[in-house]
């Protein structure tokens, strides 16, 4: 939902994607600190906080080269690559972690790298050369690993519960936006002018961005606290799928997505590599 959002209301009303990714998370606190007061969030301590928060402020420079990818390419593709990111968790884990894989992990990871790999190369004039966008979504996707591995190593040696997990990953995750707004954002005056007029500015779309966002992140806090995490992975790794079939109606039926928006990868290849992404992520967990 937020992948087709983004495309259809966002991208072409702020044209800054680093006001898209970081003024949306100056409305997260809105949601993120009521849902923790409610569930019971609590204070780990100043070493465990401080962990779980710098490891979640590399979500930060990881969603703004996701958007940067996401402005350029397809989103049907956009959605299979960044489904690269389990397996490069898996690397990283493997490598530095010491996990053992099993065959049917490598035989897991064949199969995301085959659905990756479908989308994120085209023929063009007689060469072989990169989707648009895929390689920053790439390079985002291994960011996010990175961030995914260190979130590992802190839940398996701690005691922290989901709830607390959530609330000081989010305020991490907020740090690391508020830097990068200052390092490479306009004029903090044009973002608070932006703030006092949300509708002309398009920060009105941002802030309903940032209801999407925040919704997904409780509905994964809620799967990850009370189900398996292979299944809570494979139903995230749906996405693809869902994201091409929609995309795809929207260009075609009503127009709402301009076929400049569309790649020309064919429509059945898009769904193989989804599905092939899909059947990965579940061997892998």
């Amino acid at each position: 939902v937020n992948l087709l959002y983004d495309k259809l209301f966002v991208f072409d009303r702020v044209e800054n994607s680093v006001v898209v990714a970081s003024v949306t998370y100056l409305f997260a606190p809105l949601v993120f600190l009521p849902v923790s007061a409610v569930t019971g969030a609590s204070y780990p301590g100043v070493e465990v906080a401080g962990a779980l928060a710098g490891a979640a402020f590399l979500f930060a420079p990881a969603m703004y080269l996701y958007l940067l990818g996401l402005r350029k390419g397809d989103p049907a593709n956009v959605s299979v690559v960044s489904r690269s990111e389990p397996f490069l968790v898996m690397v990283l884990a493997a490598a530095f972690l010491g996990e053992v894989l099993s065959a049917v992990s490598y035989l897991g990871a064949g199969l995301v790298l085959a659905g990756v790999g479908l989308v994120s190369f085209h023929r063009k004039e007689g060469s072989i050369v990169a989707a648009d966008g895929a390689g920053m979504v790439v390079v985002s996707a291994a960011v996010f690993a990175v961030r995914g591995v260190l979130l590992r190593l802190i839940f398996e040696s701690t005691e922290v519960t989901a709830w607390t997990g959530y609330l000081w990953s989010r305020i991490g995750i907020l740090s690391g936006f508020v830097v990068l707004l200052l390092l490479a954002g306009p004029k903090l005056s044009e973002v608070w002018n932006g703030l006092k007029n949300p509708v002309s500015s398009g920060y009105f779309s941002l802030g309903l961005r940032a209801l999407i966002i925040e919704g997904v992140g409780i509905a994964y806090t809620v799967g990850i606290a009370s189900g398996p995490v292979s299944i809570v992975t494979t139903l995230g790794a749906t996405q693809p799928v869902i994201v091409t079939v929609v995309a795809g109606v929207l260009a075609s039926k009503t127009g709402v997505i301009s076929a400049e928006d569309i790649s020309s990868t064919p429509l059945w290849l898009k769904l193989l590599a989804s599905a092939l992404v899909l059947a990965g992520v579940y061997l892998l967990f």
